[in-house]
């Protein structure tokens, strides 16, 4: 396999691909989950080209105005890479992507490799480290960090015009395009820390129990599950989005739900001062009320004890009455008995 370091690219054709005509498969180790790479890795890249139409023998010319230009038999393949980093910028409820290519990143080789006959395939292994993070890249945790990897297979031609030889690229037959996502450390904790910040916030929505207060908390308690279960799975590419999207528009929409229900209980509100004074003239009633409740129940009370007193002495007056009665009884008897008896003794004795 040669590696071809200069190659002019006259004749070089620009347009749409030719179709159906080359077939390009890109198999990565380590394999990516969900499309994403773990910073630190060294990344195998083999790519296989499988011939479906091109039909071409070595020397054959390719058009019979200029016979000088002539096919050489082999593809050239061509392979990029580069880092990018991808971000959305906000304004005005709508969003906008922007990809920035990574200073001094890209790498740009072309292999000259015989055409294999038709249906038949050829394999390329390329190798690249993934040896700087998005720190050291100046990417931010919100941004993602993107490699970018190409591959071009063109029919590669040359030229032979007044005895000299000059390999040119050829005309592009097909073209993959391949993203992968770079995740690491700083990225992962940023992603985990955003759930948390999004959490507080809508934990708060647990202590609103008003039935005049409309939010919706499980259709936010909904965004928070979405939001934890992907970075659970590990997509911390849809997670990333789904907490951008929630702070551009969830959030939003939920500061003006609340900003309604605000308006919508603003009549209660400010009814609030007069009501308050008039609670506080009746809990002063209710406390003078208390107050000459608990002095008529001591009046109520010591009226009682009197009643009971005079009842206890009424009992006393009464058996003392009793037994005064019967003792004055009982001397009523004696003296009557003693003065009606007496009479009757003088008379007997003074008759001899």
């Amino acid at each position: 396999m040669l590696i071809i370091i200069l190659i002019s690219i006259q004749g070089v054709a620009h347009g749409d691909t030719t179709p159906n005509l080359v077939n390009i498969t890109t198999i990565t180790n380590p394999q990516p989950y969900l499309n994403q790479l773990t910073s630190g890795d060294k990344c195998v890249f083999n790519v296989e080209i499988q011939n479906l139409g091109v039909n071409v023998a070595q020397g054959q010319i390719v058009n019979a105005s200029d016979p000088s230009v002539k096919y050489s038999g082999n593809f050239t393949v061509e392979a990029v890479f580069e880092l990018r980093k991808e971000g959305l910028l906000f304004y005005g409820g709508q969003s906008v992507g922007y990809t920035t290519s990574i200073n001094n990143t890209e790498l740009d080789q072309y292999y000259s490799i015989k055409i294999p006959p038709q249906m038949g395939e050829i394999e390329i292994n390329l190798t690249y480290n993934l040896t700087k993070g998005y720190e050291v890249l100046g990417v931010r945790p919100d941004e993602n960090l993107v490699l970018y990897f190409r591959v071009n297979v063109f029919v590669q031609t040359y030229s032979d015009k007044d005895g000299i030889y000059q390999l040119n690229v050829g005309q592009k037959v097909q073209t993959q395009k391949n993203l992968y996502y770079i995740i690491d450390f700083v990225k992962q904790e940023y992603i985990k820390g955003k759930l948390l910040d999004i959490k507080g916030e809508l934990s708060q929505l647990k202590n609103i129990n008003s039935d005049q207060v409309q939010i919706g908390k499980d259709y936010y308690a909904k965004i928070l599950n979405d939001v934890n279960s992907t970075i659970i799975k590990g997509d911390y590419i849809n997670a990333l989005d789904k907490i951008r999207n929630y702070y551009e528009f969830e959030q939003p929409k939920l500061i003006d739900l609340l900003y309604i229900n605000l308006n919508s209980t603003a009549k209660t509100a400010n009814k609030y001062p007069d009501l308050k004074t008039n609670y506080d003239a009746l809990q002063a009633n209710n406390k003078q009320l208390e107050n000459d409740f608990y002095t008529v129940l001591k009046v109520n009370q010591l009226q009682e004890t009197n009643i009971q007193q005079l009842q206890d002495e009424l009992k006393s007056t009464k058996e003392s009455y009793l037994i005064l009665s019967v003792v004055g009884l009982v001397l009523i008897f004696l003296i009557g008995y003693l003065i009606g008896s007496k009479p009757h003794l003088v008379l007997r004795r003074s008759r001899p």
